[in-house]
């Protein structure tokens, strides 16, 4: 099902689903049957229902299973009968939902924050129960309201300091979005189809939700600050040189909406390695950033943490950035800085370039690969080591790039349309992989993987 809200119709089939009605429904289902059935035995057959279960029913008038309503509710052909169901839930809990919201409409914005928190730190177990584990109180709390208002009072099986149980019955509604239950790391759960195409608020609840549960702080150099996301996966063992093939939909997923949304991103990359938690299995991480100080504004003015902490992180880390770190404009510093520095000594180090764009020297190195392997600069000798004076001393010197004919043609380009403001730089097609994208690739062409 890849629809954005669930009906009672959609429902109508599990047997382990009642409802409880008002004593008004009660009241109107026990006439229709007196008025079109002389007794209960007909009235059994023509709904293919056990004898004594209509009449434990017609005697209480008030629990029903949700097949069984739904049956006599298209038998008697009666309207607006959502609103006389006072509760749902399961057939051996005592758990449900009070005054139920029909239909669950997941496209909203409270929606999308309770999908993406069954994702997050939320759990769906094979009996259908869904948890949410979490040690902030402010989150525990918010997705209590969360659930409140897509589904109605919903009853908690269990809540503690740091764990919230909801009852069964949200399991079964959730799980007609394509939801997967069971581990997400064996199962490779995957964000439900509609969730792409609807409508920014529901994709901003998602990622506000994601973003508290999964995305972490980045803190690179004083004036160098991200926002990652990082999933696993488990993979057999005899599956690991083929890992590449195995990154988290999940990941990939959260990664599209963060394009849709119009964020500056770094390439998907592969994390850390580890043993899984079943045997002959691994477990393998993989991450991407967002990076750049305008994307990074707009995260703190769209979505931005809830905890208190993180908040003051992010935006304090935001205000001390001087450049747009790995967006747009952050391409063409570096190109014009290793272009001044070119003019000057006829040659650009790293350490130099680190200098001048006032990053780290990791960071400029990376700068210099990236450009590098678009033909816009040339290496021509020397040894990479961490320190210049560690090559002085031994004698050594650091590698050293030259700009070549291409990047120089480039870089007037750059000048000329830079008033414009229309950003077009080509890499060279001698380096242009023409090969669908890999994660696990380490080098990257400037135009169109940064």
């Amino acid at each position: 099902m890849k629809y954005d809200s669930v009906s009672l119709f959609d429902l109508a089939n599990d047997n382990d689903i009642y409802v409880t009605i008002s004593k008004k429904m009660g009241d109107v289902l026990s006439d229709k049957r007196k008025r079109y059935f002389k007794n209960m035995n007909d009235l059994s057959k023509k709904l293919d229902e056990k004898e004594n279960t209509l009449y434990s029913f017609f005697w209480q008038k008030l629990s029903i299973s949700l097949r069984m309503f739904m049956k006599l509710v298209k038998l008697f052909n009666i309207q607006d009968y959502e609103k006389e169901i006072l509760w749902i839930g399961g057939r051996t809990s005592n758990k449900g939902i009070k005054t139920p919201k029909f239909p669950f409409n997941f496209n909203s914005y409270e929606g999308g924050k309770f999908i993406a928190a069954v994702l997050g730190d939320g759990c769906f177990h094979l009996n259908f129960e869904i948890g949410y584990r979490n040690d902030s109180q402010i989150l525990l709390r918010e997705i209590v309201k969360t659930a409140n208002s897509v589904f109605g009072d919903v009853e908690l099986v269990s809540k503690t300091n740091s764990r919230i149980i909801f009852p069964v019955i949200l399991g079964k509604i959730v799980s007609k979005l394509g939801m997967l239950q069971g581990r997400k790391t064996i199962t490779d759960a995957t964000i439900p189809d509609f969730v792409f195409s609807s409508s920014k608020e529901c994709r901003i609840g998602f990622m506000k939700q994601i973003s508290d549960d999964e995305a972490s702080s980045q803190i690179n150099s004083p004036n160098s600050y991200s926002i990652r996301y990082e999933f696993a996966v488990e993979i057999p063992f005899d599956k690991f040189n083929e890992r590449e093939k195995f990154v988290p939909r999940l990941l990939l997923g959260v990664y599209r909406l963060v394009k849709d949304l119009g964020y500056s991103t770094t390439r998907i990359y592969g994390g850390r390695v580890y043993k899984g938690r079943k045997k002959k299995r691994y477990g393998v991480s993989w991450a991407f950033d967002i990076q750049g100080k305008e994307s990074l504004e707009k995260f703190t003015k769209e979505i931005n943490f809830r905890v208190l902490s993180r908040k003051r992180k992010l935006e304090n880390g935001v205000k001390l950035m001087k450049i747009n770190t790995y967006g747009k404009s952050a391409k063409f510093v570096v190109l014009s800085s290793f272009n001044k520095l070119f003019n000057e000594n006829a040659h650009v180090t790293k350490h130099e370039l680190s200098e001048e764009i006032n990053r780290t020297l990791r960071n400029s190195g990376e700068w210099l690969r990236k450009l590098r392997d678009c033909g816009l600069i040339q290496c021509i000798g020397g040894n990479d080591f961490i320190g210049e004076g560690f090559c002085k001393l031994n004698g050594r010197t650091p590698i050293r790039y030259i700009l070549t004919d291409f990047g120089a043609e480039q870089l007037k380009n750059y000048i000329k349309i830079k008033e414009k403001n229309i950003i077009k730089i080509k890499a060279c097609p001698k380096y242009t992989n023409s090969e669908p994208y890999s994660p696990w690739e380490k080098e990257q062409c400037l135009s169109d993987k940064i």
